[in-house]
């Protein structure tokens, strides 16, 4: 199946960038991959799961990109009152 693929590739890459800092723990609780609109998947999951937090990758390739947030994070910082975090690519 492939959300089961991409599940295990997403803990996969979890445990290695927490290895690549020196940390053996593990803080990634539960890793949910689901299909749809960007903003209204991440939206209904963390209502679902009352989120303290949302946690996003920032990945981009403009230099634009690196000056605003893209799209989907932009959307959802308008419509949540759950505190956002936006982490950049190594590369950024």
């Amino acid at each position: 199946d492939v959300l089961e693929l991409m599940k295990k590739r997403l803990d996969a890459f979890c445990r290695d960038e927490l290895a690549a800092y020196g940390l053996d723990r593990t803080p990634v609780t539960e890793i949910m991959v689901a299909t749809g609109v960007p903003c209204q998947e991440i939206l209904k999951t963390a209502a679902k799961v009352k989120a303290d937090m949302i946690i996003m990758g920032k990945s981009t390739t403009s230099f634009l990109g690196n000056v605003v947030m893209g799209t989907t994070a932009r959307r959802v910082s308008r419509l949540t009152d759950i505190p956002l975090l936006l982490v950049p690519n190594r590369k950024d």
